[in-house]
């Protein structure tokens, strides 16, 4: 039998993005974007709508988890696709197998200003 044992959602303003230092921006990405989804930004001529739903995805996944404590930004891979998919790895996988999630179900929007992500943890 199939149970949803977790729910998130996540929305982030596109500018705050925009908006941070060069150095402060570099730092951030660094911080939360795996060198994939990186490369994948990159591609686009304005790559924060697609970083900020990036962001929104790894928020909402955290918070469908409840996992507590600081969280390991690049251990939730986006992987693109239709419809896309995350991967995880180290602590957060750790959590999610303890919690008995078996799929992740991931819908992410972003329009030039804001980004939404929601997140469904399925057990069974």
């Amino acid at each position: 039998m199939r149970v949803i044992i977790g729910v998130g959602v996540d929305v982030e303003d596109v500018d705050r993005f925009r908006r941070m230092r060069p150095e402060v921006r570099a730092r951030v990405l660094a911080r939360i974007l795996t060198e994939r989804e990186a490369d994948y930004c990159a591609k686009f001529g304005d790559p924060w709508p697609h970083v900020a739903a990036r962001f929104c995805v790894k928020e909402a996944l955290v918070k469908a988890l409840g996992a507590p404590g600081p969280t390991r930004w690049r251990e939730i891979e986006l992987v693109p696709g239709s419809p896309p998919s995350v991967v995880l790895r180290g602590r957060t996988l750790e959590a999610a197998l303890a919690r008995g999630v078996k799929r992740i179900h991931v819908s992410l929007s972003h329009s030039r200003r804001s980004a939404v992500a929601m997140v469904v943890l399925e057990s069974g």
